[in-house]
């Protein structure tokens, strides 16, 4: 790839900080001051920042604009919900009871 891997958590919060100096921006203001993260992923990026309250997207002509909220520094540092553990599955195998080949050995 090239260029250094961004972490989600790290990337949201660059793009929250260039939102929060220079104000309302499209993706394309976004990578022009932040070139070492790909296009794609600061979209992604801002659609999480959305998501989890951090800033806001307005739709004009096709294009979004996204603004940074009041606090968001507050909002970024509460705790998060944990997510639960996924559940394993309610159904067996219809091949759970069968020996399997590769469970022989050599003999």
């Amino acid at each position: 790839m090239g260029q250094q891997e961004i972490c989600r958590d790290q990337g949201i919060y660059e793009i929250c900080t260039v939102l929060e100096k220079a104000g309302a921006m499209g993706v394309s203001g976004l990578h022009f001051a932040l070139p070492h993260i790909e296009r794609s992923r600061i979209s992604k990026f801002c659609t999480r920042a959305v998501l989890l309250g951090l800033a806001t997207a307005e739709m004009h002509e096709f294009r979004r604009t996204f603004t940074i909220v009041d606090g968001w520094q507050n909002i970024s540092n509460a705790d998060r919900p944990k997510r639960k553990p996924e559940q394993a599955l309610a159904w067996e195998s219809p091949w759970s009871g069968v020996s399997s080949v590769f469970r022989l050995g050599s003999v």
